[in-house]
């Protein structure tokens, strides 16, 4: 058995040894989510963790129990008088039988956890006084468990009666833990007592690994391999057909000595082993080799501590860790392995911030970092870098720390560029270098700068370098040293930008990017350069100034960019396609890209790495939270290895992976309803009962895609009652509505899985939601009766009243008609009297029509043009009263309806001219001036007669009440094709009282009565009346003490220029007094001769007029003005004016 033994141990060792030694053997990457007491954990310690058929996670400690949905902790913990809370806080273990039951075993119970109430049934194991503690459980069948209890040995639970029974055949000891194998055979380890088997058919028992007194735990793996792990003597395996146990060991250090706290399987069959002391280590069956895994202060993406109690791999791919001191950790596997600075450990990456990576011809990965020089890796397991720094004492060394770019030409020279230290040529043999700077105390053609941004050959041999901010330096290793291309300001063939970021050569010729002048194609047959460059009217045109990198992809390229993503070039057709943020690229300052087996591309940006599918134009993007290094990739930092490995550089070291190894998980985490709250109150949930909440309140619904394998990638979406379409959540997994309605609600909720692929099951709650008292059917009811009742009992009221009322109703109507038929006798009698009246006041008006209308008019016309004042004033008296006879006549034509309109159009403006001229003599009498601030001409449509009788009444009344040496106005305004006439006087206004009816016939106002005027009323009464025919509207606004304004309203036809610009167009300034007829007439032959410009004479005419009559002036300064301004068309219009006047004049004297 030694023999056998020391065999597998060399076997294993020599296999280890081999396999280690090749570089492409990389331990598995994971990312680490750590949990304590601050995150929620009621205590930090952990002695076992177990994942139930729900996904809920359940953290044993000793401040009791730990319920965790991925997001929140609950726990449970003992109460004291509580028979339904666990009996003691000290909790070791869980087990979850064939029924999907879990059970708990504590320091003082078996206990059963009951999902509908969420408590638990708790099941003393008593020694005398004492209880004893349960530290593991299997099942032995579907009638009863097994328990391991702390110094008692093994005990059988029966599910039916609900008792223990010792099994005799297993002696007293502290068990640890119970597996079963595959042919029934009981495996217990036990602390103090080491492994027995048991066989519950022959109930034989077998010690097993009798030099070892202590054993933690057991492990019957899939291949029925039986794994033990031991207190003292570390690990040891039973390979299945075999009947011997060997210890297993790793190389010197042995990573699987001292204690072994537990051992499990994952779903790659890997085993995972963990220690008291030495962390974890995971052995591959199909390498067969182990990875180690340990505490590391300086890197949390490192075990919390090498103290392991419990390893627990669940669902979903993540694998649970608890340690005795530290909580728990949750581990989800990582196709990303990382490469970084450790400052223990010289042979590890020198400085995290990686800027560049070259892969040369012979295969070596070289990467510059900046600030801790070149590295050449020269083992990924364990990682092996060897540095190439800056030696200040060495010629020979590299010129400088930061590492811009590196090259091999076809010669195999090794260039390097830095940044800040011009260019390097590096001989790999001896591990010198030679340095290229510029500096302007050389002469010849030296390097033009010494940050190098660029290095690239072309098929001629021409090894091309760029800089950042001196153009290109060509190298001319016949002189060894450089010819220089640069922008040429004003040059558009020349190189757009002398900032380079990298070059690349077809057919066409050499492709140039620049940091701020877009692409460059430089010809070689003419030594000149096309640019492209963006254009913000083409949006086919490039997208970006700086532009890094150019990739081939058949005939038409990638070009990545420094904020403006991925542009697809074709080169024919010199148009560009653009792929940005919106299109669902991860960041738009794109690095690097490389392309997979499957034409896919990994393109590293400033947030993360984004992998592009072209074929649909998809983007997957990955960042820290996956498992990266790092969200922030540097320029020339990445390249594939030969074996197809993808490396990506930035600020926080290397990220490396298989593009084979990144899958999309179709696994999903089971969704479940977490909390309902009322108003932030806990809605009590009962499993299998019917959700019943409350109307009108606010109501949360909590959910959660439980225990994900990375909740910050979970996105959620809900449907309530007859959505269409889901309504999206991202991250939030809770819900909150406001007044739902009654009655019965489906609130649908899905999840993605952490790669972001919805689960189309998802969840479904059903809730009811109670109509308030006032809608519901026994309110409707009692209601509904209280109405009918009501309605009946008003009903019968109703009817006796009536029928009471009946009886005094029908006297009562008999008195009435007796009443009514004697009034409407009376009624008949004043409506005959009143016809008489209206018969006689026809009559009378008539008469007077006849009898005092044609006398008046003769005598009107006897002692029209007298002289003297008796005459003038028997003149005006007799208007006066022809006046006060047309009103009465047009007021009773109006009330028969016999009034008849004649619409012509005509000039208000001449009209109101015609009144003030009329009424001149009258108001000359007060000393009243009457105003026309009309300031322009305007022509309407209407009765030009009654229009003149209604501005005459107006007029007149403003005149008559107004008071001495106080002026008449007569204004003009126009809004939507209506004139306004306004009539102000400044007499004593109109007291409120009698503005109502002051239209009325036959009123007038005591107040207005000023001076001796008086009046008969029928004038404002026929105004109205007049302008209410043509459909305008006639109104007054007065204030006592103040005057009052009459106006009305009537259609424009056409309006003309302003009066004081034109104010010889207009024919009204030529109604002047009969004998101004005479002085026109008299000097129209000569003013018909005159010409504009014979200012002179025109002065002399002007004088001989107002000599003759001073009512000419206003016309005579209009005139002179025309003189003065050689206005030719308005000297024109007025002679054609003078000439309409004379003509119609001569004809009305000759009539």
């Amino acid at each position: 058995m030694k023999g056998l033994r020391l065999i597998l141990i060399l076997a294993a060792q020599i296999s280890m040894h081999k396999i280690s030694a090749q570089e492409d053997v990389t331990p598995p990457a994971f990312t680490f989510e750590s949990y304590v007491k601050a995150d929620g954990l009621n205590q930090s310690s952990t002695n076992s963790i177990f994942q139930d058929s729900n996904d809920m996670l359940w953290i044993a400690n000793f401040g009791g129990i730990n319920r965790f949905d991925g997001y929140q902790f609950e726990s449970f913990t003992h109460k004291f008088g509580d028979s339904t809370s666990i009996p003691d806080n000290s909790v070791w273990t869980f087990y979850e039988d064939d029924t999907y039951n879990l059970w708990v075993g504590t320091k003082a119970s078996l206990s059963l956890y009951k999902k509908e109430t969420n408590n638990f049934q708790n099941f003393i194991l008593k020694k005398g006084a004492s209880t004893l503690a349960i530290k593991a459980i299997n099942q032995l069948n579907d009638q009863s468990l097994l328990v391991g209890t702390e110094g008692e040995g093994l005990f059988e639970f029966a599910f039916k009666d609900k008792t223990f029974n010792k099994i005799e055949n297993i002696p007293d000891c502290k068990i640890n833990d119970i597996e079963v194998d595959s042919e029934g055979t009981i495996w217990i380890a036990s602390e103090d007592k080491g492994v027995f088997n048991w066989s519950p058919n022959t109930n034989s028992t077998s010690r097993i690994l009798a030099n070892n007194k202590s054993a933690w735990d057991i492990l019957i793996d899939s291949r029925d391999n039986i794994w033990i792990g031991t207190g003292e003597n570390g690990l040891w395996v039973k390979k299945a057909n075999t009947n011997s146990f060997n210890r297993a060991v790793t190389k010197v250090p042995n990573k699987l000595g001292g204690r072994i706290n537990a051992i499990s399987e994952d779903a790659k069959g890997r085993i995972w082993i963990g220690s008291a002391t030495m962390g974890i280590s995971i052995f591959d069956p199909q390498l067969n080799i182990f990875h180690h895994f340990n505490h590391n202060p300086t890197d949390p993406l490192s075990l919390s501590d090498d103290d392991v109690s419990s390893i627990h791999h669940g669902s979903n791919g993540v694998t649970y860790v608890g340690y005795y001191m530290k909580g728990f950790q949750k581990l989800v596997e990582s196709p990303f392995h990382l490469m970084k600075h450790d400052p223990q450990d010289e042979r590890s990456l020198s400085h995290n911030n990686v800027y560049s990576m070259y892969k040369d011809r012979s295969g070596n990965l070289w990467m510059g970092t900046f600030g801790g020089g070149l590295n050449l890796l020269q083992s990924k397991n364990p990682v092996v870098f060897k540095r190439y720094t800056h030696d200040p004492t060495n010629p020979e060394s590299i010129s400088h720390d930061w590492i811009r770019i590196m090259y091999e030409d076809s010669k195999g020279r090794f260039w390097v560029g830095t940044w800040g230290g011009g260019l390097n040529l590096f001989d790999k043999e001896k591990g010198t270098f030679k340095r290229y700077t510029a500096s302007p105390f050389l002469s010849g053609n030296g390097l033009s700068m010494n940050i190098i941004t660029a290095i690239y050959e072309d098929s001629k041999g021409n090894l091309w370098v760029g800089t950042y901010g001196e153009g290109i330096n060509i190298y001319q290793p016949e002189t060894d040293d450089f010819r220089q291309i640069k922008n040429i300001p004003g040059d558009s063939t020349s190189l757009s930008d002398d900032h380079i970021t990298s070059f690349l050569e077809d057919e066409s010729g050499l492709w140039v990017c620049t940091y701020g002048g877009g692409l460059n194609r430089y010809d070689y047959s003419n030594n000149s350069f096309e640019r492209f460059i963006p254009d913000t009217e083409n949006d086919s045109s490039l997208n970006n100034y700086k532009i890094l990198h150019l990739f081939p992809d058949g005939d038409n390229y990638w070009l990545t960019t420094l904020g403006g993503g991925l542009n697809h070039f074709n080169p024919h057709k010199k148009t560009f396609t653009h792929f940005t943020e919106e299109d669902g690229l991860s960041n738009n300052s794109t690095m690097g890209m490389l392309k997979t087996d499957a034409d896919t591309y990994w393109i590293s940006t400033n947030n993360g790495l984004s992998h592009f599918n072209p074929m649909d134009s998809t983007f997957k993007n990955y960042r820290i939270k996956d498992g990266l290094g790092s969200d922030d990739y540097n320029l020339e930092a990445f390249m594939s290895d030969e074996r197809g490995c993808f490396y990506f550089g930035g600020k926080n070291g290397i990220t490396y992976f298989n593009p084979d190894d990144v899958t999309v998980q179709s696994s999903f985490p089971k969704l479940a309803l977490r909390n309902i709250l009322i108003q932030n109150k806990k809605y009590d949930l009962q499993s299998n009962q019917e959700i019943i909440l409350p109307y009108n309140q606010r109501l949360t619904f909590q959910f959660a895609a439980i225990n994900p394998a990375l909740k910050s990638n979970i996105s959620y979406a809900y449907q309530l009652d007859d959505d269409i379409e889901w309504f999206e959540l991202n991250n939030q997994n809770s819900l909150e509505f406001f007044a739902l309605n009654h009655g019965n609600h489906t609130l649908k909720v899905k999840s993605t899985n952490s790669d972001g692929i919805w689960n189309s099951a998802g969840l479904t709650i059903s809730f009811y939601i109670p109509p308030p008292w006032y809608q519901t059917w026994t309110f409707h009811f009692t209601l509904s009766s209280f109405i009918i009742f009501i309605a009946i009992s008003l009903y019968r009221t109703r009817i006796n009243s009536l029928k009471r009322n009946q009886v005094i109703l029908e006297q009562k109507v008999e008195d009435r008609t007796k009443t009514i038929a004697q009034k409407n006798e009376d009624l008949q009698k004043a409506f005959e009297k009143q016809k008489e009246l209206e018969f006689f006041k026809e009559g009378l008006v008539s008469m007077v029509a006849h009898d005092l209308k044609n006398p008046l008019v003769s005598i009107i016309r006897r002692v029209e043009g007298e002289k003297n004042e008796e005459t003038k004033q028997i003149n005006r008296s007799g208007k006066h009263m022809l006046n006060l006879i047309e009103n009465m006549l047009g007021v009773l034509r109006f009330e028969k309806s016999k009034m008849k309109l004649y619409i012509s159009d005509f000039s208000i403006s001449a009209t109101i001219n015609e009144v003030i001229d009329e009424l001149k003599p009258v108001a000359e009498e007060r000393n009243i001036q009457i105003m026309n601030k009309m300031n322009r001409e305007y022509r309407v449509q209407a009765d030009q007669q009654l229009i003149h009788r209604v501005l005459n009444n107006l007029v007149s009344n403003a005149i008559k009440y107004s008071h001495f040496n106080s002026p008449v106005e007569i204004h003009a305004s126009e809004s939507n094709d209506v004139i306004k006439i306004s009539i102000k006087d400044h007499g004593e206004g109109i007291p409120p009282q009698d503005l109502k009816k002051i239209f009325e016939q036959f009123e007038q106002s005591d107040a207005r009565s000023f001076g001796g005027a008086t009046s008969t009323g029928l004038g404002l009464s026929f105004c109205k009346m007049a302008i209410h025919a043509h459909g305008q509207k006639m109104e007054v606004d007065s204030t006592k003490g103040k005057g009052s304004v009459f106006s009305f309203t009537l259609p424009i036809i056409s309006k003309g220029a302003s009066i004081a610009s034109d104010l010889l167009t207009h024919q009204t300034f030529f109604n002047f007094k009969d004998e101004d007829y005479l002085v026109w007439d008299g000097l129209a032959e000569r003013i018909n001769e005159l010409q504009v410009y014979e200012a002179g004479k025109w002065s002399e005419l002007i004088d001989s007029l107002l000599e003759k009559s001073r009512s000419t002036k206003p016309i005579c300064d209009q005139l002179m003005q025309l003189v003065a301004e050689h206005d030719q068309n308005g000297i024109a219009s007025f002679k054609e004016k003078l000439a309409e006047f004379l003509t119609t004049t001569s004809t009305h004297e000759s009539n």
